[in-house]
């Protein structure tokens, strides 16, 4: 007597596993593209984040630029100075000279360039690729 642990499907049972494979299949391939969304999604957000952050960056930098601006401006010498250049002011005893045709040389301030990186996918997507591409 031989006892076998496997017995051939009735004709009832393998159309049950033909469908319960397929509903698996569906549910597999469903949850792997809505996580593929999900993942794009957060992709996206992160790259948003890192672009806000280096924009709150750059405005910190020109904030701190503009109050050390005004620091300099509310002293004595900074008042001075900005009667000199812009209003074109002297004391008393000292002889002004115009320059005709001379340039504007004051620039703006230049602003420092942060780099926005890439995310990388995280570990669903990368465990999901694997698994299911291979």
């Amino acid at each position: 007597m031989t006892v076998s642990w496997f017995r051939p499907p009735t004709r009832g049972q393998s159309g049950a596993a033909a469908v319960a494979a397929l509903l698996f299949a569906l549910i597999s391939y469903n949850l792997y593209f809505c996580c593929q969304i999900k993942q794009r999604e957060l992709e996206e957000r992160q790259t948003e984040l890192l672009r806000l952050q280096s924009e709150i960056s750059l405005t910190e930098f020109t904030n701190s630029q503009l109050k050390a601006q005004v620091a300099h401006l509310s002293t004595d010498a900074g008042a001075e100075e900005v009667a000199r250049e812009k209003l074109g002011l002297v004391k008393y005893g000292e002889v002004s000279f115009v320059v005709l045709g001379g340039e504007n040389l004051s620039q703006p301030p230049v602003k420092p360039a942060v780099p926005v990186e890439a995310p990388r996918p995280g570990l669903v997507m990368r465990f999901m690729h694997w698994f299911l591409l291979g």
